[in-house]
């Protein structure tokens, strides 16, 4: 049997949970960063034949997240918030590329928005992103930002969370947590920051779109470039890293949102807002 080379496609295989555009648009990105293509499995076509040698296994979606994989390989986790809590957790080493920019990345962005943001509320519920609010609690502090953490068991305790934030937070930010974002959630949410005129950051462009004020996001491309340079250093024996992030950071403001929570943009940045909705 001829050996092994690094890169070889044999080397790596990526599953995806379903042929839905982002995945398909994450494995993309990964492919050109790459530089060729791997075996790819889809789970609508049935469950993947992972051979037993392969190093390094990138996945797309908790479905995907969720397989059993050879002990030895390495899982790159994309696309799967519960990464790190699922019922099937990986026995061998594993990297999650996180859905957003660094955290330092995005409270930048969202202070150059609110130049007088001093308290950030942040509203999450599951334990994968725990670390996450850890870094941010670090980066927060260059910027004179203090976050204040509020973890929810579940969403239906966030009337009361948000009731109690009524004077003690300049904003609200959600990280991409599936458990927190549903339509009814989403529209408390909304609702409390219109009436109390608090800006509500969100994750994605899509939530920025139904009447949330400002993301700062990163396409589904980068995600899968992300893990694309995650699988080469872990082929090329670096040490492995718990996380990565997509470097790319896209800012989009909803003005109309803006104008009800009473965010004022400086002009300066507004210009340089990569997208703006009217």
């Amino acid at each position: 049997m001829p050996a092994r080379c690094w890169g070889d496609v044999q080397d790596v295989v990526t599953v995806l949970s379903s042929d839905s555009p982002p995945y398909l648009q994450a494995l993309e990105g990964f492919q050109e960063t790459w530089g060729h293509q791997v075996p790819s499995f889809n789970l609508w076509d049935g469950r993947p034949a992972v051979d037993p040698g392969t190093r390094v296994v990138v996945t797309f979606g908790g479905l995907a997240a969720q397989q059993r994989y050879p002990k030895q390989a390495i899982v790159i986790y994309c696309m799967a918030p519960g990464a790190g809590s699922l019922p099937g957790d990986h026995a061998g080493p594993s990297i999650t590329v996180y859905m957003i920019p660094p955290p330092g990345t995005i409270l930048a962005k969202l202070k150059d928005l609110q130049p007088p943001l001093h308290r950030l509320a942040v509203l999450w519920t599951s334990p994968a992103y725990e670390p996450y609010i850890q870094e941010m609690r670090k980066a927060a502090a260059a910027l004179d930002i203090q976050i204040r953490s509020e973890r929810l068991a579940d969403p239906e305790g966030l009337p009361d969370t948000l009731r109690a934030l009524v004077g003690k937070t300049d904003a609200l930010w959600l990280p991409p947590d599936p458990v927190l974002i549903n339509p009814v959630s989403f529209s408390a949410i909304k609702e409390f920051s219109w009436l109390n005129h608090i800006p509500f950051y969100a994750p994605t462009d899509a939530l920025v779109e139904k009447g949330a004020t400002a993301s700062v996001s990163s396409h589904f491309r980068d995600i899968g470039r992300a893990a694309a340079n995650a699988a080469q250093q872990a082929l090329a024996g670096a040490p492995l890293p718990a996380h990565v992030y997509p470097q790319k950071a896209e800012t989009l403001v909803n003005l109309t949102a803006a104008n009800h929570t009473g965010l004022q943009i400086p002009p300066d940045v507004l210009k340089k807002v990569d997208k703006v909705l009217p």
